[in-house]
């Protein structure tokens, strides 16, 4: 299933680009190429060829789209190659087929073909402005210092908890806990919460509106955030009635990421707003142009 979408994938990329033609001449001699295939002919259907380098491009085009690599691998074994191959000639000779039966002359069709061509050419225009747009170092370097905080890594908190079910025994284990007794010690023999099978240990958690929304409770979190790393918290109830004391034994993350990790990733930012800006502009500047109505007051 998988796969078949892949090759669905595949074609419809392969499609929306421009490939190679060749043009058949009147009499029996061999067709032209009117652009000539990159590679050795890998298929041909009349008009129309692919060389092996054309076909290895677009592939490696798709495989690009694909998030992970094992949907990239996909695509390097051969058989799924040989049916990509099949279906992208089944799909043209489908398509000569419609063409020779005058369907390309049916309005939709050539409707289709306009909206494509506009819809390219937006495209082009804005691919056009991206790749023109050079970002310096500099500037890469005065976003990130002025941005860092949106580096960070999340802050990953260890916590240990103990909760007992009166307020009376939570100050005496708070007390023991000053005077020096093990968190875990303790936490093992009187919490009365699952945790106490691993001495209170409720391992790394990021401090995140997700976390504070959908485990344990708002005043357990805000404990953890104002306790300082190696210490333990005050005694606080919950929602159910119990006593809860936390300690924070460990903190990692919560630091910015360095300017090596992410700036490839800065300079595509700033470039994609610079073309949104430029592309702005050009709408701007064009509309003087243009006649241009929108009747936003139609739309219910």
């Amino acid at each position: 299933m998988l796969r078949n979408l892949f090759i669905s994938l595949f074609l419809c990329l392969l499609f929306s680009g421009c490939d190679n033609f060749s043009v058949k001449q009147k009499d029996s001699s061999p067709v032209i190429s009117r652009t000539p295939i990159k590679g050795a002919l890998l298929a041909q259907v009349n008009d129309w060829s692919i060389g092996t380098v054309d076909f290895s491009d677009k592939l490696n085009a798709l495989k690009t789209l694909l998030p992970q690599e094992e949907l990239q691998d996909q695509f390097n074994d051969a058989e799924t190659k040989k049916k990509i191959l099949q279906e992208l000639v089944n799909f043209e000779i489908l398509a000569q087929e419609a063409e020779s039966k005058g369907m390309d002359k049916e309005p939709e069709v050539v409707d289709a073909v306009k909206n494509f061509k506009r819809n390219f050419l937006a495209q082009k225009m804005l691919g056009d402005l991206y790749k023109d747009i050079t970002i310096t170092n500099l500037e890469i370097e005065n976003f990130y210092n002025t941005n860092k905080d949106i580096f960070k890594e999340p802050e990953e908190i260890r916590v240990r908890e103990i909760a007992v079910s009166s307020e009376t025994q939570a100050k005496d284990l708070l007390i023991r806990l000053l005077q020096g007794e093990s968190f875990a010690s303790l936490a093992r023999t009187y919490s009365v919460v699952s945790s106490r099978s691993k001495d209170g240990d409720l391992g790394y958690s990021k401090i995140d509106q997700e976390t504070i929304t959908n485990e344990k409770f708002p005043a357990f979190w805000k404990a953890v955030i104002n306790t300082e790393e190696g210490k333990s918290s005050s005694y606080f109830q919950s929602p159910d009635n119990k006593f809860y004391i936390i300690k924070v034994e460990d903190v990692k993350g919560g630091k910015p990421k360095s300017l090596t990790e992410v700036r490839e990733a800065i300079r595509e930012h700033l470039k994609s707003l610079q073309a949104n800006q430029k592309k702005e502009e050009i709408i701007y500047n064009a509309r003087k142009k243009f006649k241009v109505t929108v009747n936003e007051d139609l739309i219910n």
